[in-house]
């Protein structure tokens, strides 16, 4: 069992924290057609371009992220290991993994007859084209013959490289190992058991150590604890491993330098059973927060053959943690129970914690951080990707794009649709206004601090007018336009290790008299994630900050005319008329208003409004002014031009009337009326005048007066 058990290693995800509902996944026919690819595969390494790594033998190949050959890699696509082969390929098991620079790690058995049968193993690092790194340990390659079984590859942080699997020991039981090689190769002698060989320097160590449960035992996994960072986690840099023990769950945790954790387990090993007629083996580990260890793998018959998959999830002193699953375990219930793969486990970039096993029906099954069946993914948590003969069962790997690559550790590979975290949309200040500094926040969260960035894209409506709206003014401000000015989708990134990001609304602070107002945000759908429909749709609500002004009626209007009409008075005609003329033309007009201030306490705005349009369309527009008088004793009733008050040359306002068409035009009086309010001056003269060349050939501006059936002069006062 540990020798078919080795070729099941599953790549692993340190400490990401598994959201509760995920949605489930489906084979990704742009990956070769069908999602399935045959291929020789025993282990795979995806790059971050999508590019996919193989081992098989003694060849290293490498595919596009569709499945086809790279022919930019090595020779045609592929290279020969430097390694001696075995008689059976699966008795040449190699493991892949990449470093962050792209440079490639194998590690593979390497076989020698002489002087007596015996396997080694060859840790080799490539350049992205598939050339030898010869900054490796001289030549590219180290050898040794204290691993014989390769189990997988981590890389440090550091650019160490870790080496996991089993030894073949002539006279005692195997052992589990695990060797450790600096980033250029050579042995790190600073990892490991004390070295004794005759004088050696003091201090120094073998760069590898060796693990026994007491029985034939073998490493087939590890994961190195990263959360948080040294400071804050006393386990970081610390290792877990775990494999095959005498027929038992194997794990034991190893600080940075290789001693054992003494903390985990009382001597940083352990032991678990199932079933105590099964044969057992640990094939994947997972870290998750606080130094929980969770472990997959699989029990097996010896007689019959039945299966079943199991997984663990021990404290950080090692101990079966309770509050996972049922009483810290969770079966799987292979629907296939005979002739299946080994059990293998990921988590994944999205927060899945995902599980394969059944080799000939080809399923995955999801569970949730805490041990729970997610029953939203697939068929009450299990997904069937095919029928017999679609293998699956065997590695798992994570890529880009929120996917997952299965390899069934021998003849194929696959690629699967991971729709990634489960986002949610909440808000906690739900109501924003006008008033400068109070805004609104939505939260939309993933849950899990993930390594990458996930781009979620929402909807707005809502009555409140958006940015990039069509028509009229925006009522608010915010957001990022996901397609165009025009289009009502917007996006916000969570970023890399972070489980939320923000939107903020802020209300724009007009001065219109509005309603509250509403904004809708509603999730839409997306391959990088899937939504959380209870938590879908948040409403915020926009409160307006204006008082409705008080609407002043003029107490008198009437305008003068010189020439002829100069004794005239024009008090109850209406409209109001507007002209620029010579004074001796007869033609010069200018109109005259009065409000009362006296209901009127305090001025934070005042807009005069005035109804009205030229009187032909000899040109297109004039410019109307409104100035003052200081004089209020004159009366609509006996107004003219020869007895008009004297006028202010400063304009307070000004307007452009344009066309035959009567509309409304505001003058903004602010500061006016309310320098004349704070004076106590509660009567205002307002005078309409146009001193735009006007020829007699040239319309006049006409505007209702108070006379009028409506549309009449007013003051709106605020």
């Amino acid at each position: 069992m540990p020798q078919s058990q080795n070729a099941d290693a599953v790549r692993t995800i340190e400490a990401l924290e598994p959201r509760r509902l995920f949605a489930a996944g489906q084979l990704d026919t742009s990956f070769s057609g069908d999602g399935l690819l045959d291929t020789d595969v025993i282990d795979a390494a995806v790059q971050a371009d999508g590019k996919i790594l193989t081992v098989y033998a003694r060849n290293l190949t490498r595919l596009n992220a569709n499945g086809s050959i790279d022919t930019t890699f090595g020779t045609g696509g592929s290279l020969k290991l430097p390694v001696t082969p075995t008689i059976w390929a699966s008795h040449n098991p190699g493991v892949v993994a990449l470093q962050p620079d792209g440079k490639i790690v194998v590690a593979a058995v390497d076989y020698s007859e002489l002087p007596v049968p015996i396997n080694g193993l060859r840790v080799m690092r490539f350049l992205p084209n598939g050339k030898l790194d010869t900054s490796f340990d001289g030549d590219g390659v180290f050898s040794t013959d204290q691993v014989t079984q390769p189990g997988q590859v981590l890389i440090q942080r550091d650019g160490k490289i870790v080496v996991i699997g089993g030894t073949e020991n002539v006279f005692s039981n195997d052992d589990v190992s695990i060797l450790r090689l600096t980033a250029s190769g050579n042995r790190d002698v600073t990892f490991g058991t004390p070295s004794v060989a005759p004088g050696a320097t003091p201090g120094l160590r073998t760069g590898i150590r060796y693990v026994g449960f007491g029985g034939e035992d073998s490493g087939y996994a590890g994961a190195i604890d990263y959360q948080g960072t040294a400071t804050t986690n006393p386990r970081y840099g610390y290792i877990s491993v775990v494999g095959y023990a005498g027929g038992k769950f194997g794990v034991a945790r190893l600080k940075a330098n290789g001693d054992m954790d003494n903390s985990f387990s009382d001597d940083g090993r352990l032991t678990q059973t199932f079933n105590s007629t099964y044969i057992a083996a640990a094939v994947s580990v997972v870290l998750q927060p606080g130094g929980k260890v969770v472990v997959a793998g699989k029990q097996q018959h010896p007689s019959n053959g039945n299966q079943t998959a199991n997984v663990v999830r021990y404290t950080s002193a090692g101990v079966v943690d309770t509050t996972f699953g049922s009483a810290g375990f969770r079966p799987i219930a292979l629907r296939t129970t005979t002739d299946s793969s080994e059990v293998s486990m990921v988590q994944t970039f999205g927060g899945k914690l995902m599980l394969s096993g059944d080799f000939n029906n080809a399923d995955l099954y999801a569970i949730t951080k805490d041990g729970q069946i997610d029953t939203s993914f697939g068929n009450a948590g299990a997904a069937q990707l095919g029928t017999a003969d679609t293998f699956v069962g065997g590695r798992l790997y994570n890529a880009p794009g929120n996917k997952l690559i299965f390899s069934d550790g021998f003849a194929r590979l696959g690629r699967v649709l991971d729709l990634g975290p489960t986002v949610e949309l909440s808000t906690i200040d739900s109501v924003a206004s006008e008033t400068a500094g109070n805004s609104a926040t939505v939260f939309v969260t993933r849950g899990e601090r993930l390594p990458v960035a996930t781009r979620v894209y929402f909807n707005v409506s809502g009555t409140a007018s958006r940015p990039q709206s069509r028509t009229g003014p925006i009522d608010y401000a915010g957001l990022t336009p996901n397609i165009g000015p025009l289009d009502n989708r917007y996006y916000v990134d969570i970023p890399a290790n972070e489980t939320f990001a923000l939107v903020t609304i802020t209300p724009v602070n007009d001065t219109l008299v509005e309603p509250s107002e509403t904004v809708i945000f509603t999730l839409a759908a997306d391959n990088a994630y899937s939504n959380n429909a209870a938590k879908s749709s948040v409403m915020l609500r926009i409160d307006d900050n204006d008082v409705a002004p008080r609407s002043l009626s003029a107490t008198a209007d009437t305008y003068v005319q010189s020439g002829g009409q100069s004794g005239t008075n024009f008090g109850a005609t209406t409209p109001l008329q507007v002209k620029n003329a010579p004074p001796a033309s007869g033609l010069y007009r200018e109109a005259y208003l009065k409000f009362d201030l006296s209901s009127v306490s305090t001025v934070s705005a005042a807009r005069l409004r005035l109804f009205g349009s030229l009187n032909n369309t000899n040109v297109p527009s004039l410019l109307a002014q409104v100035c003052s008088s200081s004089s209020t004793s004159w009366t609509e009733g006996s107004l003219n031009y020869n007895n008009r008050p004297a006028v202010s040359s400063t304009v307070l306002a000004s307007a452009t009337i344009v066309g035959t068409t009567s509309a409304w035009y505001e003058f903004d009086l602010t500061n006016f009326i309310r320098a004349e309010k704070l004076a106590g001056r509660n009567i205002v003269t307002l005078v309409l005048r146009n001193i735009s060349p006007n020829p007699a050939t040239d319309p006049y501006i006409r505007f209702n007066s108070r006379e009028a059936g409506s549309n009449k002069p007013e003051l709106l006062v605020s």
